[in-house]
């Protein structure tokens, strides 16, 4: 049963993660996965000539990993791909950050399940 609720949880939650101003959404996948994991996070910006990067951060109690890619504003591509390979088994807040001129602009948040595998933790 706890299986199912986390596994519920995590394809609810990983779907897509809007912020009250809409400016920016993620998506993650697979919702769920084996060790070491492969993620993708799909980050949506509405074009604005203030935006300057985005944060992306993938943590869970025993990991952390991070980037930052730099948008060109309004002129930059709205959908974003980032790649995360070779994570370990964990339960994982994915944070995305919008920064503009000036500081956060929004956040967007999705989880991620990767479960162990035999040989990997």
């Amino acid at each position: 049963m706890r299986y199912r609720v986390a596994l519920l949880l995590s394809i609810a939650t990983s779907a897509v993660g809007l912020n009250a101003t809409n400016r920016l959404s993620v998506k993650v996948s697979p919702a769920q996965a084996l060790a070491p994991a492969f993620m993708r996070v799909q980050a949506t910006v509405q074009p604005d000539a203030g935006n300057r990067s985005l944060q992306v951060i993938a943590q869970s109690d025993d990991f952390y990993r991070s980037t930052e890619v730099e948008i060109e504003g309004d002129r930059g591509p709205s959908v974003r791909i980032i790649e995360f390979p070779g994570l370990p088994s964990g339960f994982y807040h994915v944070d995305v950050v919008l920064m503009g001129n000036d500081g956060q602009r929004a956040t967007a948040t999705a989880m991620l399940r990767v479960m162990p595998s035999p040989g990997h933790r």
